[in-house]
């Protein structure tokens, strides 16, 4: 068995793509919460899209960086549900981080679906590789994951409430 190994300089790309994301997004989002008129829900769909794209980059940026010693392919219709899966986890996201009010109780239920997107983005991801034998995910450390992913996406809510 070969040993794994990365690709250095598509996980640094992988990181400028994240990083990037993250401040367009924070951008956009502070311009959802100035706006008053109807360019308020174009500020909320384009950021939304912005880092919907952006998460589904780095993800598989971050997945074309681990060099296999065969060539990997990709199902293209799970591959664009995944990108889906990330545009409906951000438009919830954007819709709640932008209301004026918000309580603990709502950040905690609004991140349930987020946190279940965002899973369903990485999960479709992971399963639109042509692999053989195929990817076999075990039920604690999936529902580990998830779990994880759900108390990130109710800090990072918070977090962008906040500012």
């Amino acid at each position: 068995m070969s040993p794994i190994t990365y690709n250095s300089p598509l996980i640094a790309l992988a990181v400028l793509i994240c990083s990037v994301t993250c401040y367009a997004a924070m951008d956009m989002l502070g311009r959802v919460r100035r706006s008053r008129t109807r360019a308020k829900s174009s500020w909320l769909l384009a950021g939304a899209c912005v880092l919907a794209t952006g998460i589904w980059a780095t993800h598989f940026v971050s997945m074309m960086a681990l060099e296999l010693p065969f060539v990997l392919g990709h199902e293209i219709d799970l591959t664009l549900a995944s990108w889906l899966a990330g545009l409906v986890a951000t438009l919830i996201v954007f819709y709640v981080s932008s209301r004026s009010a918000l309580s603990a109780w709502a950040i905690l239920a609004a991140a349930i679906p987020v946190a279940t997107s965002t899973c369903a983005l990485f999960y479709l991801g992971n399963l639109s590789l042509q692999l053989t034998p195929a990817i076999v995910y075990l039920p604690l450390p999936t529902a580990t994951t998830a779990l994880a992913f759900y108390l990130v996406v109710a800090a990072s809510m918070w977090i962008a409430h906040r500012l």
